[in-house]
């Protein structure tokens, strides 16, 4: 379980973790530092498709069975409701808070399959979801229901928390966005949490990818003496003999050497030495 009174600094009012490590000194940091300036927004955790499967609305039959099968305390709470539209539009939203775990968004017309789906269970027309759909009122109140009816609640400072705990650790083991934002949307269901704005994930799984890469660079670096480090900072420096750096010349060399090609690379070599 994470330990969730980690010292984490963590400005949510910005919809941005600003994440200070322990080693990192602010005092002159650069605003790339800090994961809400313009250079972090401009950062993107997720593609189209990651992002269309952590939100979008499955439409396909297996789908719509597993997630979209009303029990009949579900359809008792939804006839309390009186007219059609709202009986539909309350039995959508409900669906929607379970899976994908989102409240339905402002205008959102769920696909037609699922509307059939749902509206075939409660013997409504999928067409009278067009008049519920422009009631943002009555979609407010259906949600501040469902939320007690389901027991669930907008993700909180804590649950945010725990989901960027959640990030550092998947960001630990791999640097796939996908895998990173799985793991936030999971901390947050575990906890009961509706999911947040996609943006508001993305954010909070760049934030949590940042922390564990520089906690990986202060472990790699942390015992290695400073004259190597210097030796390795020089690889860096432009080199004017051959007009570019050792490092982009060992990058670039034949067969695009990685590590087990340097190994291989006799000692007597000009650039195998630094």
């Amino acid at each position: 379980m994470p330990d969730l009174g980690a010292p984490i600094s963590v400005d949510w009012r910005r919809l941005a973790p600003v994440l200070i490590p322990s080693y990192v000194r602010l005092d002159n940091a650069p605003a790339r530092l800090v994961l809400g300036s313009r250079a972090m927004a401009k950062r993107k955790l997720l593609k189209v498709h990651d992002r269309r499967t952590l939100f979008n609305i499955p439409a396909d039959e297996d789908s719509l069975i597993r997630h979209y099968s009303l029990s009949s305390a579900d359809r008792l709470e939804i006839e309390l409701r009186r007219r059609e539209h709202n009986r539909l539009g309350f039995a959508v939203q409900l669906s929607l808070m379970r899976y994908p775990g989102r409240v339905l968004g402002a205008e959102e017309v769920p696909p037609r399959a699922m509307l059939r789906y749902v509206a075939d269970q409660i013997g409504a027309d999928p067409e009278a979801f067009a008049l519920y759909a422009r009631r943002e009122e009555t979609r407010r109140d259906h949600t501040a229901r469902l939320m007690a009816y389901l027991d669930t609640r907008s993700a909180t400072a804590q649950d945010r928390r725990a989901a960027l705990l959640a990030a550092i650790q998947a960001a630990a083991m791999s640097d796939d966005g996908a895998e990173i934002a799985g793991s936030i949307v999971t901390a947050l269901r575990e906890r009961g949490s509706l999911l947040p704005a996609i943006d508001t994930i993305e954010r909070i799984g760049l934030a949590g990818r940042a922390i564990a890469r520089r906690r990986a660079e202060r472990t790699l670096i942390e015992d290695v003496p400073l004259d190597t480090l210097q030796s390795l900072d020089r690889l860096l420096e432009v080199d004017l003999s051959i007009g570019q750096t050792r490092f982009h010349w060992l990058r670039s060399a034949p067969e695009a050497p990685g590590a087990s090609n340097l190994v291989g690379c006799p000692p007597s070599a000009p650039m195998a030495q630094i």
